[in-house]
């Protein structure tokens, strides 16, 4: 019978290193109530971050990691099957709920879509440098399905005109985050080193992605969304940091995976929405409003979820 340890300890154990993470959240939000940066700095500072910043981050830490013994095949079937099955499971209730069709577009997308920023960071104040592999294993199985569904779910639900599927796969497989993990990773299995200035310049901007990431992601809550459509706001949250988490837990314990590749694919699963989400609900004619709601509330109820999921973990696998 697997002993546990105590549950003070592993607790403590998860909220301490994740604590940074939040507060820095925090910061941003401040920084923006205060307003001693103009307001059109931070979507130019969010896009930099995730153009450039972050890019540069897992190109550098892809290419020099150690990919062998991942267990890649486990993780991707758990992600996959488990995205779906909540996917199936929101269509099914939607006319139980009464959503409009803009609407269900922002609570499909915020219950599948996870922020990039927080998971990475929680990762790498767990696990450091170890974490690396994993992550790009973690981007791998959700950023492509994830773009994917959001999308779709706002050509079809959406007040926007349908593109064609051409330029919605499109659009997925040029994320700069899949991008840069294709570029990481076909450095490492080509043994190729990267020049010595260049090596040195992805790493220096690199450092600026994850606290950047993280200011920028409360620079953006918007406690005023709240208000009007609880209930959608309500299911949307449920399903990504209760349900989605629960199941990939579920998932990979059957699976037997364990350690780092376990912690950062939990991490993907119970990380609250990303602020792309908003960006694509505004572009694509689905519920912005909503979907800022949305973000927001995932945003502050994580600070609870997050440690608690890892605490759950110690005991499934």
């Amino acid at each position: 019978m697997r002993r546990h340890p105590p549950c003070d300890g592993v607790m403590l154990d998860a909220v301490l290193p994740l604590a940074p993470v939040f507060a820095t959240i925090a910061l941003g939000y401040g920084l923006r109530q205060i307003d001693i940066i103009d307001a059109s700095v931070w979507p130019a500072l969010e896009r930099l971050t995730y153009y450039l910043f972050l890019p540069a981050l897992l190109i550098h830490s892809i290419a020099s990691a150690d990919l062998n013994d991942l267990p890649i095949d486990e993780v991707l079937i758990v992600v996959w099957l488990v995205l779906i099955i909540a996917i199936v499971m929101l269509l099914s209730m939607r006319r139980t709920f009464g959503f409009g069709d803009p609407s269900f577009a922002a609570v499909l997308q915020g219950a599948i879509r996870p922020n990039t920023y927080v998971a990475l960071a929680a990762a790498f104040a767990l696990h450091a440098e170890d974490a690396l592999p994993s992550v790009a294993l973690g981007i791998v199985a959700f950023v492509p399905m994830v773009n994917l569904f959001g999308v779709l779910a706002h050509a079809r639900f959406g007040k926007a005109k349908i593109r064609s599927v051409a330029r919605l796969l499109l659009d997925v497989f040029t994320n700069p985050l899949i991008l840069a993990c294709a570029a990481g990773i076909a450095l490492n299995r080509s043994n190729v080193e990267l020049p010595p200035g260049v090596d040195s310049l992805l790493e220096m901007l690199g450092r600026a992605a994850l606290p950047l990431g993280l200011v920028t992601v409360g620079a953006a809550l918007e406690f005023g969304k709240l208000r009007g459509k609880f209930g959608a706001v309500l299911t949307s949250s449920l399903f990504k940091l209760l349900l989605l988490p629960g199941m990939v837990l579920i998932g990979l314990n059957i699976a037997r995976v364990e350690g780092v590749p376990a912690d950062v694919a939990l991490l993907f699963a119970a990380a609250p929405a990303s602020i792309s989400c908003y960006i694509i609900s505004r572009q694509m004619g689905g519920d912005a409003p909503l979907m800022a709601g949305i973000i927001t509330l995932q945003s502050l109820a994580a600070v609870l979820t997050l440690p608690l999921w890892l605490y759950l973990r110690t005991w499934f696998i």
